[in-house]
């Protein structure tokens, strides 16, 4: 059996935001890394980087993208919850790093639509006991400051949390 340090990491989502920094930080250390897209374009990503094309809501695309990768990170979506706990199990996956969002701890959130999706999703997460999942959860991102700059401009306010029902 190889080394687990020697199998990829699986970065789904890596041409978004964040999944793009994660994919560049494994690479600076020197880990193996595996970057997924729905659909993959030519030197859309370094050459020294394994693409696959992979769906959320595809499940043969996952089993073929978690193939002897060790962990995997992803950002918490509804589409295929399902597909992916029973992809990283018959994978062997160590770890599912989840990217989901504080708001899921945050007592003033409850009931928020986005906060409660993303609440179920980690429960989905939670129950599939013989899996590693660690979920992250930012309350506000840095990227976001970039959506904000005209409504701010324009003298209007920015709502960073919902108001409580």
């Amino acid at each position: 059996m190889s080394d687990s340090n020697s199998r990829p990491t699986l970065v789904m989502g890596a041409r978004g935001s964040i999944g793009t920094y994660v994919l560049s930080t494994l690479r600076e250390q020197g880990l193996p890394v595996r970057a997924s897209a729905r659909k993959p374009q030519p030197r859309q990503f370094p050459g020294d980087v394994e693409v696959i094309a992979a769906d959320l809501g595809d499940p043969a695309s996952l089993r073929t993208a978690f193939a002897g990768v060790r962990q995997v990170f992803l950002y918490a979506h509804h589409d295929g919850t399902d597909g992916v706990i029973a992809a990283a199990r018959a994978a062997g996956v160590e770890q599912l790093v989840l990217m989901s969002s504080g708001s899921v701890i945050h007592p003033t959130s409850a009931g928020n639509t986005i906060t409660e999706e993303h609440r179920a999703i980690e429960n989905a997460f939670a129950a599939a006991s013989d899996l590693t999942v660690v979920p992250v959860r930012p309350l506000v991102l840095a990227t976001n400051a970039l959506n904000w700059a005209w409504p701010i401009k324009a003298g209007n306010t920015v709502a960073l949390t919902s108001p409580m029902p």
